[in-house]
């Protein structure tokens, strides 16, 4: 970071490795391969950064922009149940109900520059420019503010891609994938470039997804890691595909940082951490072999009952993902326009919704890592749960999901099932799961959905449906955070940081106030200078609900990009 040039403008930049986790980035650090990150630990402020309950994406970097959690901003998962239906949407930036951190420093005036960012599709107007990251689709207008920003994007880079498709059929497809992962960190850093040459940003942000990416399809090649049936072959000659990403971003990051003067203070995070992936645990199928779900079976001769029919769609979408170029399927949703959203919003619904008896089911698992919903009359189209039933139901659940153990093993899986309330409050409290499961080890992943035709309620499959791509690591609850500046202390470690606690020191440092209404608290422990003039601005409530209201044209594509990174 250069120090010799004082502009007396107080900026922030905001670096994200999505996904990273201190458990690989320490032993990178000491053996030498990441000196800038090393350097910056030493020099600067750092700990772990407690992610979202749950710890994926879709919640956190929205908790990240907004400094509230779900309750507040509204969004619980990659996925939603349709009000008054079961048919399923899925979930963008206009669903997040509460202002995000660059509206608020837009909005007191400050330049704002925003580039890749998880959850900012469609983008909203800032006071600069944003650049949308996953789940956009191709560069186009939809997916910058301003909209002709995109052909800045073509010019300078113009194999910028959101997310790197992978390619099944290719000759040796998971080293095209590995490269195309590494041209893409190129393309945005090309990009963040380009910006930070248009003008001084007084809030400037960068997340790189590729530490997540590779993570989730290498993680089984790291040294020394588990190696899942069926990949022998790959540990060897990949053992170092993580690390040479970590490299890179280390190398990246230092150039970027020579452009910071001592005005600017750097923090970098990450939305959750990362792990090895042991056992899905498939929610629905556990839910019926507990009596609490029921699968239909018509008994239809030829295996062509309703029953068969989410396995027959899941057939055909893995196939359209197999055989049909990247480019093809870029033509595809070109042409199908605003038909695109509606059409694969009824694939997915389709799969869900047909392979369930929701006259005999009383409660049903949708989303990622853990969510259980009850069937609940009034609320449900076919809710079968009277009010009066409600809790004891939730009671019972609960105390089963504490018998859910390994059979190999005997290992218990479940740490703590949560009653929605006691996670979350706000307006948007209604949207949330029932029953919210934190794992005892996140190498169990939940999931609720797809698993009519799951084999077990444990399985040890390592790729998501709709993809060949190997995922073999996932998520964890702890994420990074390291912040380094003029006023910040040295090899000190924060202790206790949050996700939501990010916006509120942002704006701190920003010399702007601190809504009332955010969950997220200043981290003034990381000051050399203890903050003395705080300011706050709303009142002591609830956040109010907020309405962001976008065309289908803003929302094209999402769902198709959830399918090609395997969330769905």
């Amino acid at each position: 970071m250069n120090k010799s040039e004082k502009t007396g403008r107080q900026k922030v930049w905001i670096i994200g490795l999505d996904g990273a986790t201190w458990a690989l980035i320490g032993p990178w650090i000491a053996e030498g391969h990441l000196p800038v990150l090393g350097r910056l630990r030493a020099q600067g402020c750092l700990g772990e950064l407690a992610s979202t309950i749950q710890p994926i994406t879709a919640p956190a970097w929205s908790s990240f922009m907004t400094g509230m959690y779900q309750g507040k901003h509204g969004l619980y998962d990659f996925v939603r149940r349709q009000a008054g239906s079961y048919s399923l949407e899925m979930t963008n930036a206009s669903m997040i109900s509460a202002p995000t951190l660059f509206e608020y420093a837009s909005q007191a005036g400050l330049r704002v520059a925003t580039l890749n960012m998880p959850m900012t599709f469609p983008p909203r107007p800032v006071n600069g420019v944003m650049v949308s990251g996953l789940f956009a689709n191709v560069v186009s207008p939809l997916i910058t503010y301003p909209a002709d920003f995109h052909k800045q994007i073509k010019e300078i880079a113009p194999s910028y891609v959101i997310n790197p498709d992978y390619k099944p059929r290719a000759t040796d497809a998971l080293q095209v994938y590995l490269d195309d992962l590494k041209q893409s960190l190129e393309d945005r850093y090309t990009v963040a470039n380009h910006l930070l040459d248009m003008e001084e940003w007084d809030l400037f942000s960068l997340v790189f997804t590729v530490t997540d990416q590779v993570q989730h399809a290498f993680w089984h090649c790291l040294p020394g890691a588990d190696v899942p049936a069926g990949y022998e072959e790959h540990p060897a000659r990949f053992q170092n595909a993580i690390l040479d990403i970590y490299r890179r971003v280390d190398e990246l990051l230092g150039r970027l940082l020579e452009r910071a003067d001592a005005e600017t203070t750097v923090v970098i995070m990450s939305d959750h951490g990362a792990g090895p992936l042991h056992r899905w645990v498939q929610l629905n199928k556990w839910l019926a072999q507990e009596h609490f779900l029921q699968f239909i079976d018509d008994g239809a001769t030829l295996g062509i009952g309703r029953s068969s029919k989410p396995k027959l769609v899941k057939n055909l979408a893995t196939a359209y993902k197999r055989y049909i170029s990247p480019k093809m399927r870029e033509r595809i949703r070109t042409w199908l326009d605003k038909r695109f959203d509606g059409l694969r919003a009824a694939v997915e619904s389709q799969m869900f919704v047909s392979g369930v008896d929701w006259a005999k089911t009383q409660a049903y698992s949708l989303g990622a890592c853990g969510n259980i919903y009850i069937n609940l009359q009034g609320r449900e189209p076919s809710g079968v749960v009277a009010q009066s039933g409600y809790e004891p139901l939730r009671d019972q659940i609960i105390e089963r999901l504490y018998e859910l153990t390994d059979g190999e093993t005997g290992q218990k899986l479940v740490r703590v099932a949560h009653r929605r309330e006691d996670l979350y409050q706000g307006p948007y409290l209604e949207n949330a799961p029932d029953i919210v499961i934190e794992w005892v080890d996140y190498r169990y992943w939940g999931r609720g959905r797809f698993d009519i035709n799951s084999p077990s309620v444990l399985e040890a499959r390592h790729h998501h449906d709709f993809s060949e791509l190997p995922v073999t690591g996932t998520h964890r609850p702890e994420g990074i955070f390291l912040i380094y500046g003029a006023n910040i202390q040295q090899g000190k470690e924060v202790t206790g940081a949050r996700i939501v606690d990010v916006a509120p020191t942002i704006l701190y440092l920003l010399n702007q106030p601190i809504p009332r209404e955010m969950d997220g608290h200043l981290l003034a422990s990381v000051f050399q200078q203890p903050p003395d003039e705080v300011q706050y601005v709303g009142q002591e409530a609830e956040a109010q609900k907020q309405e962001y209201l976008y065309t289908s044209e803003d929302q094209k594509y999402i769902e198709d990009r959830l399918k090609d990174l395997g969330y769905l």
